[in-house]
């Protein structure tokens, strides 16, 4: 009977060890699948914030559809990339030529199931200037959601990103012209503003610079403002067709 029993115990306790052994190696694949989808999420990012400053959101429509399929196929669901190509005010890319979004820094990875997560991080901008010594223009932070689809890869099916502030430094390069109208009666003025190289038109506040730096600016010519862009003055984007107003610290000829 002893004998019987010290069997039973020793069948029991190797069950028991099994199912811990068992349990372990469950735990581990988990842990290795969540990882491994970390870091297929991960690249997934990277690849989306460096094809940001390829995308120019005031390209004409055609231009426009043509670049974000070629940068967003693979990374950005259909669903989602057909919701940007109808409303490229809430798509991401390039919205002037300086500064551009240079890639995401990636804050954190949150788990919401096996098939969904949430990438929490900052889009990271540039000018020349930060280009060669460093550092960083503006930082956007910005939240994606990630789900797989029908091949069990990862897209991204969500994107929101925080405004930002009403002021940022900004360098705009392109040609100094008259401002297009917003009406045919006020076509014969001339405001003058920057046609970047977008297509997207600046007007420039020019008053805290002084004015020998504009005497030999003509129209037609190429050129580089830098200072603070701020959105379109609502006087002023009632009568011209901006996207913004610069506050100019400073302006050449290129």
């Amino acid at each position: 009977m002893k004998i019987f029993i010290s069997i039973l115990l020793l069948f029991l306790l190797a069950i028991g060890a099994g199912g811990w052994y068992a349990a372990i190696l469950a735990s581990d694949q988990a842990e290795h699948e969540r990882q491994a989808q970390e870091t297929e999420i991960r690249i997934l990012v990277q690849k989306f914030g460096l094809a940001l400053k390829n995308v120019s959101l005031q390209s004409p429509r055609d231009a426009l559809i043509e670049s974000m399929h070629e940068n967003y196929d693979g990374v950005v669901s259909p669903n989602l990339l057909a919701e940007w190509l109808d409303n490229p005010s809430v798509a991401f890319g390039r919205t002037v030529s300086s500064p551009w979004p240079e890639r995401i820094d990636i804050e954190r990875i949150e788990r919401i199931s096996d098939s969904e997560y949430r990438v929490y991080g900052e889009i990271i901008e540039l000018t020349s200037v930060e280009q060669v010594d460093g550092g960083v223009a503006a930082r956007r932070p910005i939240e994606l959601t990630v789900h797989t689809d029908n091949r069990r890869r990862f897209v991204i099916t969500g994107a929101f990103a925080a405004s930002y502030d009403n002021n940022q430094e900004a360098m705009i390069r392109g040609m100094y012209v008259c401002l297009p109208p917003m009406q045919e009666r006020i076509a014969r003025e001339c405001a003058l503003g920057i046609r970047a190289d977008d297509g997207s038109h600046y007007a420039l506040d020019t008053s805290a610079i002084p004015r020998s730096f504009l005497i030999t600016i003509k129209t037609g010519q190429e050129v580089s403002a830098t200072g603070i862009l701020t959105p379109s003055d609502d006087v002023v984007s009632e009568r011209y067709n901006i996207r913004g107003t610069l506050r100019v610290q400073y302006i050449t000829k290129i």
